[in-house]
């Protein structure tokens, strides 16, 4: 069996495949119970993310909350946060989506927010004192 593994891998270089075959090649090492070559780790750390994110069940969170989304993202994450958030929920749209968010310009508009949604609740809570 090692040897046939050894034999494909010379054949059939995993480094050069494109995404979809690289993702058959994932699943043939997961199959065969072998170790996944460096080529394949984003896809199988992808499928571990996969893996947990299904399995994860959020717990109820009563606290006041804030939300920062992106213009693209904003309805799908929402809805999703309104079931797990009971808690005063504020939401704030920047622009940008999930890739290009942590970087200028995005990033910027995103510590803006953030910075005034601290600045926000730490003089409510002092007024309230």
């Amino acid at each position: 069996m090692v040897r046939l593994i050894g034999v494909v891998r010379m054949l059939f270089p995993v480094e050069k495949f494109t995404r979809p075959f690289k993702r058959v090649a994932y699943w043939c090492y997961q199959f065969l119970g072998q170790p996944i070559p460096k080529s394949l780790w984003s896809i199988h750390l992808l499928d571990i993310y996969s893996k947990a994110a299904r399995a994860y069940k959020p717990a109820n969170y009563s606290a006041p909350a804030v939300l920062i989304s992106t213009l693209s993202n904003r309805h799908g994450y929402l809805s999703r946060w309104t079931e797990v958030i009971s808690g005063d929920l504020v939401t704030h749209t920047v622009s940008g989506d999930h890739m290009n968010i942590l970087r200028e310009p995005q990033l910027k508009e995103w510590a803006e927010k953030l910075r005034d949604c601290l600045i926000y609740r730490q003089t409510s809570r002092a007024s309230s004192k």
